[in-house]
């Protein structure tokens, strides 16, 4: 592979290759889309790839994936896509993916991940999606995720978080999608999230307390159930 320092994209999805991720892979410098979705992959991410600061798409879903994210990651700056969903990834969301600043989409969804989601999410100012769900994430949802003004749809669902549902949620003016059920979360839903339109607003299976204000709001949103 280190002979190949040229290729820009690389697709080896559905490739079954049932074997880890070669460290040489980080030789690829000129990458630009590295996709080994579906590919039957084990072990965890290597530090090389670090080095593959062309990247603008990542995508590594669909496999069997292990280990804590390299905080090398963070120096991929010119990543436009990442997806790391449905593997077995665990620890916590390193605070070195706040310097990822172009990021659309971020999809860690469907694996172990732990502990406090970082604010430092904020700095990701482009992002349309967030995907965090069915992880073991605690504690509160972090002022962060509620200053991404480009946010469209948001999935912290099948969590282990606490706390109310933050109001600036209800200033993410272009927000689509919200779900946020199947966590710990407490209190009422805010008038600001309420206003929103959206096409589906999941706060089921929580423990948001009601009478729920303004529920005119809801005559034409999906998933209005807010207690389990």
């Amino acid at each position: 592979m280190h002979l190949l320092t040229n290729l820009k994209n690389l697709n080896l999805s559905n490739a079954h290759l049932f074997d880890s991720i070669p460290e040489s892979t980080g030789n690829l410098v000129n990458l630009e889309v590295l996709d080994m979705s579906n590919a039957s992959l084990t072990g965890s991410i290597p530090a090389s790839f670090g080095n593959l600061v062309n990247l603008v798409q990542l995508c590594l879903q669909d496999n069997n994936l292990s280990g804590h994210l390299p905080a090398g990651i963070g120096l991929l700056t010119s990543l436009e896509f990442l997806d790391l969903s449905h593997n077995q990834f665990c620890g916590q969301i390193p605070d070195s993916l706040q310097r990822l600043g172009h990021l659309l989409l971020l999809d860690l969804s469907y694996n172990r991940f732990c502990g406090k989601i970082p604010n430092s999410v904020k700095s990701l100012q482009r992002l349309l999606t967030l995907d965090l769900s069915h992880n073991k994430l605690s504690g509160e949802i972090p002022v962060g995720v509620a200053m991404l003004p480009n946010l469209m749809d948001l999935s912290l669902n099948n969590n282990n978080l606490v706390g109310p549902l933050h109001r600036g949620i209800g200033a993410l003016r272009r927000l689509i999608n919200l779900d946020v059920s199947y966590n710990q979360l407490t209190g009422t839903v805010p008038n600001s999230v309420l206003k929103l339109r959206l096409n589906t607003r999941k706060l089921d299976h929580n423990q948001i307390l009601g009478p729920l204000p303004e529920v005119d709001a809801w005559k034409q949103v999906t998933g209005r159930h807010t207690r389990n």
